[in-house]
């Protein structure tokens, strides 16, 4: 009977590690690459609108005193960024490391990703893509 009961501890602590190390895997979970035209900024929350296909959505984006901002290739501050930037938001955690923006409208006028605007980006970073 003892060696069932050792057993059943075994089994019991073996099951309890796995929820933790699951649990936690989801909680680590990345944000995937954000890429859009900004809606808006207010406090430290980015709000990006973006488009796949036909279907539009707003995706929220936390920030904070250490996430780098950069528009056209300088750095910047979070307030700088004004609503109808394009800006990229490479995958994150919690919170975004850091906001590429340009004052054009995308890659077709310039200064989007790929284009000559953005010096953070090399060969083969493109969106979606090598962040």
């Amino acid at each position: 009977m003892k060696r069932l009961h050792e057993k059943l501890v075994v089994v019991a602590l073996a099951l309890a590690a796995v929820a933790a190390w699951t649990a936690a895997a989801y909680a680590a979970e990345k944000h995937p690459a954000v890429e859009g035209t900004i809606v808006s900024v207010s406090g430290n929350d980015l709000v990006i609108s973006t488009k796949k296909g036909d279907k539009a959505s707003e995706v929220t984006v936390k920030t904070d005193e250490n996430t780098r901002i950069k528009i056209d290739g300088k750095d910047a501050k979070l307030q700088d960024l004004k609503a109808g930037m394009h800006a990229t938001v490479p995958a994150y955690e919690e919170v975004a490391t850091q906001v590429l923006a340009h004052s054009t409208k995308g890659p077709e006028s310039g200064g989007g990703l790929g284009g000559p605007g953005n010096p953070d980006l090399g060969p083969g970073r493109e969106p979606g893509r090598g962040f």
